[in-house]
């Protein structure tokens, strides 16, 4: 009996470490997602790495580890690269993660910001917006293409605007002119982005939208007919789709107060995904059927949070006492400090 009962014990103790090495926790406020082509798999950042999940939902798997902001990934359209954008020397720069040997190579070296945009058609090269001719005069950022050979970036045309998106066949591109940051809600007047199309080998420019609302973040549908883009026609950004030959468009999304942010494309599949509150979603454009995602990280592979003492003297900026009155935040010197009040 005695026996029998250590091993009972030694048994729970070790499904005690199994069910430890097994737990998982809830991702919440997932970012920027990107359908993979096939619209089988999304890519998203999370605590400052890139991470894979499937695109019905379910346990991610990290795809980098690095103290620096990995955000903002991008498919190639195979499938087998991954481009995004990341601080790792100090500033926003380009980099493509091959998926088939986790190789990771740098694409751009400005000292300013450089962020990912999408490809071209072929996979030889990451579109990507910067301001690199501009600066230092605060001009709009243009549209790049920085080729994978390690040749230097070049204009992808002469154009300022931003969240530019190429067609799948290269020949046009969609961009913003005057677009807004995408956190000031509610704005309505002159500097409102509009979509426009440039079609490279004509050099002919379309206008494709006029409002006073913010109208941005063109993505263009595989087949090349339909423009989906944010807007907030009716209060809220949400999701539209503009037919391209007859400027018809109908939304997608109904979203109110908190609206729909970063939204991408499958290159193939046509599936869409986004941010919305604190949730990652999909959206089939056929169906028109909405996914909230549920995903989930092992425990063991997510970074806890890091906390140290320090003790300040003056330099407040800013400060917030708690609800229960018995805690303030503060910030000295853009660090965010909390203490709990001294004892009455």
């Amino acid at each position: 009996m005695r026996l029998f009962t250590q091993v009972t014990t030694l048994s729970a103790a070790i499904l005690a470490i199994a069910c430890a090495c097994y737990a998982q926790t809830p991702v919440r406020f997932a970012r920027y997602p990107a359908p993979s082509p096939d619209g089988k798999q999304i890519a998203f950042s999370w605590q400052g790495d890139l991470w894979l999940v499937a695109s019905t939902g379910g346990e991610a798997r990290r795809l980098t580890v690095h103290e620096g902001y990995d955000y903002a990934p991008i498919w190639s359209p195979d499938g087998t690269r991954i481009a995004f954008t990341s601080d790792r020397y100090g500033n926003d720069d380009v980099f493509v993660l091959n998926l088939r040997n986790g190789s990771v190579q740098r694409l751009t070296f400005w000292s300013g910001r450089d962020r990912a945009l999408g490809w071209t058609p072929d996979g030889k090269a990451v579109l990507f917006e910067s301001a690199r001719d501009w600066e230092p005069y605060g001009a709009e950022p243009c549209a790049y293409v920085a080729p994978l050979s390690g040749a230097p970036p070049y204009r992808l045309h002469d154009v300022p605007g931003t969240s530019s998106a190429l067609s799948l066949d290269g020949t046009r591109v969609a961009f913003v002119r005057r677009d807004g940051s995408w956190w000031r809600k509610g704005y309505r007047g002159s500097a409102s982005g509009d979509i426009w199309i440039h079609d490279l080998k004509q050099n002919h420019f379309a206008r494709l939208t006029d409002d006073n609302v913010p109208d941005t973040q063109p993505l263009w549908s595989p087949d090349g007919r339909t423009l989906y883009f944010l807007s907030e026609r009716d209060g809220t950004y949400n999701l539209w789709a503009m037919d391209v030959a007859s400027k018809t468009v109908r939304q997608m999304t109904r979203y109110q107060g908190d609206g729909v942010r970063f939204p991408q494309i499958a290159y193939h599949s046509g599936l869409l995904a986004y941010e919305q509150g604190l949730d990652i979603c999909t959206l089939d454009p056929a169906s028109g059927e909405v996914r909230i995602l549920h995903i989930v990280a092992p425990s063991a592979d997510v970074r806890k949070p890091q906390g140290f003492w320090q003790q300040v003297r003056g330099d407040v900026s800013e400060y917030a006492v708690a609800p229960n009155s018995k805690e303030v935040a503060f910030v000295v010197r853009g660090e965010v400090f909390v203490t709990r009040y001294p004892a009455a």
